[in-house]
């Protein structure tokens, strides 16, 4: 007997942030992202920020050091437009690949991963409407984000306590 699968299938990349107050953004991604891409995301984002100004007040940019965040042009964007980004070349070094202490790693894509493909999505269409459900659901429950963000303290004195090395199973 024979089972076949289908390898690679047609998928779609999410953009979000986390804060305290709520989530910033929702941006898809239909083809490879591209520090041109990147860029042109965060450009949108910057104009959606400065229409909130309290927003801009709250907001410490991080990123990890993927292809499209480390690009040139998109570091000269955040050095000039979020200041004190924190990432791979920032103003705030930040390791790659660092998932036990960002807040999207930790807890929003894991979350968001088990909501939307509980609803069994058969069409990219219908995967984008459910995950723009579940984002819609979540930026209501505030008081999970705020405690989502507040942990990272914690957790970066985790990260210290244990020099570096992975804690994630001893919190």
């Amino acid at each position: 007997m024979c089972i076949e699968k289908q390898l690679n299938l047609p998928g779609v990349c999410v953009w979000d942030g986390i804060h305290t107050t709520g989530l910033v953004g929702l941006y898809f991604f239909d083809n490879t992202v591209t520090g041109q891409t990147y860029l042109d995301m965060l450009e949108d984002l910057r104009g959606q920020m400065d229409e909130d100004p309290e927003l801009t007040s709250i907001v410490h940019f991080m990123q990890d050091g993927a292809p499209p965040h480390y690009a040139l042009i998109v570091r000269q964007f955040l050095d000039v437009c979020f200041g004190d980004w924190i990432g791979r070349r920032g103003k705030i070094e930040w390791p790659a690949r660092f998932c036990d202490l960002t807040p999207c790693d930790f807890f929003l894509w894991g979350l968001l991963k088990d909501r939307v493909f509980s609803r069994n999505p058969l069409t990219l269409p219908d995967l984008k409407k459910i995950i723009e459900e579940e984002f819609d659901e979540l930026r209501t429950q505030v008081e999970i984000l705020r405690r989502t963000c507040g942990s990272v303290d914690s957790r970066c004195r985790s990260c210290i306590e244990k020099d570096g090395h992975q804690f994630e199973h001893t919190q």
